[in-house]
């Protein structure tokens, strides 16, 4: 379960997001984005005693995909987080990095209470 405190740093990251999506700020809203995310996979990591040396949201979204028992859905996720942009500074059209973090977070809040992930 993340603790008060994260859950108020995520929020804040994703209200940065959809603000930023919503001036038209699009490299804006992926960081904060997948700095929610970070934020996430950090706490998800401590509480599994699963170590990391850089606690940058790239570096633990890359251990989170590098598990063996975590479950496709998160996997995914995190994929999709850590898709780079083409040459125009886009993603492909179907990646919502803020529903993929929204997602990411459910999922992983789950797993640490032994919710079966489908």
């Amino acid at each position: 379960m993340l603790d008060n405190e994260s859950k108020q740093r995520i929020r804040t990251e994703l209200l940065h997001a959809e603000q930023a999506r919503s001036s038209g700020n699009q490299g804006r809203s992926r960081v904060c984005a997948r700095r929610a995310a970070g934020i996430a996979v950090r706490e998800y990591l401590s509480q599994r005693k699963i170590g990391f040396t850089d606690p940058s949201a790239i570096s633990v979204l890359n251990v989170l995909t590098s598990l063996e028992d975590v479950p496709e859905m998160i996997i995914q996720c995190a994929d999709h987080l850590l898709t780079r942009v083409d040459t125009n500074y886009q993603l492909p059209q179907e990646i919502d990095l803020i529903d993929q973090t929204n997602q990411l977070i459910d999922a992983l809040e789950k797993h640490l209470r032994g919710v079966d992930l489908v």
